[in-house]
């Protein structure tokens, strides 16, 4: 299953529960207001798709753009000739299609942070370019580093050398609900479960404010769990053992780790899904989806604040 089919199906995923851990009230708007992808977790899912799909699979998914100033009338029609052809090569072209300049638009109001762009038309977009999306040249060369520094890890080439399918979808039920879970990659001979994170500088390290940080302030705990728990359930043949996360910097020299997920990280993250299930059940049933607090709350200093305040009167001698 392509992975934009994947994400549009309306089934409750991890990414779910994470905008409900916030707050349901979250949860809910976001669930009526669906947003386009970001640039970052389409260059996500690129690297996703290079590494782990045949070719034809990120040739059928993403197109890469010609390096054009669109800041200027040439490399506007440089981009518009590049563009035209890709349209008319494009499955289901349609004529009302044919006009690279509304779609040149439409991408650089994507891309812009100043521009807020629609679920609507980010899918507008999509059609237009036959369900295919647009990398930068600079955003190819950041995957090809990371690929290239992936395989020239020994811990992750062999653990990529070992999977035999790769971007897995699971449609399952969790705590009496559909659910949905997209797995990386699997190995049934090793009989290991694979995630990769692409992660920002520092966050792919070992040490207690780099990726274990990123596990529990992302809750990547409740997503192994998740998925762990999902294998047992719809393949327990696999008899899946060990998860694993392959967490990758994006920017160079891409540093990277690989991390074994323990039984009590597991175990921890699905106690968490099923206590977010339950409350968001409990939500569904009466209607109401709460904020952060209704009353007025009492503000204190943060307990490493008050660390730091100490400090300070230390060292004047108060």
């Amino acid at each position: 299953m392509p992975a934009v089919e994947y994400f549009s199906l309306p089934i409750l995923s991890n990414s779910d529960l994470r905008d409900f851990e916030v707050a349901p009230q979250k949860y809910r708007w976001t669930q009526d207001n669906p947003k386009p992808p970001t640039v970052a977790m389409v260059i996500g899912s690129a690297t996703h798709c290079h590494l782990l799909e045949p070719p034809e699979r990120f040739e059928a998914e993403f197109l890469v753009a010609p390096e054009c100033r669109l800041n200027t009338k040439a490399g506007k029609a440089e981009f518009d000739e590049w563009l035209m052809i890709q349209i008319e090569d494009s499955p289901g072209h349609q004529s009302s299609l044919e006009d690279p300049g509304e779609v040149r638009e439409a991408y650089l109001d994507w891309k812009s942070p100043q521009k807020t762009t629609t679920h609507k038309q980010y899918e507008w977009l999509i059609r237009a370019l036959g369900g295919r999306q647009i990398l930068r040249q600079d955003d190819m060369k950041r995957i090809n580093g990371m690929t290239e520094a992936i395989w020239n890890n020994e811990s992750a080439s062999r653990v990529l050398g070992s999977l035999d399918q790769t971007e897995v979808s699971v449609l399952w039920e969790f705590c009496g609900k559909p659910f949905k879970s997209r797995i990386d990659g699997i190995s049934a001979e090793k009989r290991w479960a694979l995630d990769l994170k692409c992660v920002s500088a520092g966050s792919a390290s070992p040490e207690p404010e780099g990726f274990p940080r990123k596990v529990w302030n992302m809750k990547y705990h409740r997503q192994a769990g998740l998925y762990a728990y999902s294998l047992d359930q719809v393949a327990p043949e696999l008899e899946i053992d060990q998860f694993l996360f392959l967490a990758v910097e994006q920017t160079p020299p891409h540093l990277l780790c690989v991390y074994s997920c323990n039984s009590d990280m597991l175990h921890a993250g699905v106690l968490n899904g099923e206590h977010l299930v339950t409350n968001l059940q409990g939500c569904e049933s009466c209607g109401l989806w709460p904020g952060y607090a209704d009353e007025i709350v009492d503000l204190n200093l943060p307990a490493f604040g008050w660390k730091k305040v100490q400090k300070e009167l230390e060292v004047i001698g108060v």
